[in-house]
């Protein structure tokens, strides 16, 4: 067993491969990016369904924590990727920042004050927006928060480290120029 309260650990049927352990990509990072430790590509067709991917590692986690897998929001954007219990995640977004609910909107922080359980989301399977249940708001200090304004009027903070979809691709939002034109938020 590993040393440390949170840590993961390859799985002993695995321990002569070369493997690449979950890591945290920045200091900021919502969580850990866990990789295709299989030694093969993994193909995927449009509609299929895969139990193949494995990381090879055992997670140890604080008592009064649990590790969750979710696909990193661009995989579900870009290539429809979700996990077939799937849950939904929307992460980094200033306190201000309104939510729709069954009885209104409401700002973030309100949400969290309220403790309302009910949201509307999109559902990208069906193309429709619908009720929806918030499973969990976590409250995060210091991170650099970009305002960008839009050619409508309104205006949307972001964390400077997101990446939004341009007419020249994936832009990470402090690297946008005012040429820039945004095509998609996640």
């Amino acid at each position: 067993m590993s040393d440390k309260n949170r840590d993961f650990e390859v799985v002993s049927k695995y321990s002569n491969e070369t493997l690449k352990k979950p890591i945290r990509a920045t200091k900021h990072a919502a969580g850990y990016d866990i990789f295709n430790n299989t030694g093969f590509d993994i193909i995927i067709e449009p509609g299929e369904l895969s139990d193949i991917l494995t990381t090879k590692y055992k997670a140890f986690m604080l008592p009064d924590e649990a590790l969750f897998i979710y696909p990193r929001s661009g995989l579900g954007f870009k290539y429809s990727v979700r996990l077939a219990n799937t849950v939904g995640i929307i992460d980094c977004v200033p306190g201000e920042t309104l939510i729709s609910t069954p009885s209104g909107e409401y700002s973030v922080l309100d949400v969290l004050k309220k403790n309302i359980k009910n949201v509307y989301s999109y559902n990208e399977e069906k193309n429709i927006i619908e009720e929806d249940l918030l499973n969990e708001i976590i409250e995060v200090d210091g991170i650099n928060m970009v305002n960008l304004e839009l050619t409508n009027g309104d205006s949307v903070k972001i964390p400077a480290t997101k990446k939004v979809y341009t007419k020249r691709g994936w832009v990470i939002v402090k690297d946008l120029t005012l040429d820039d034109e945004i095509l998609t938020i996640i």
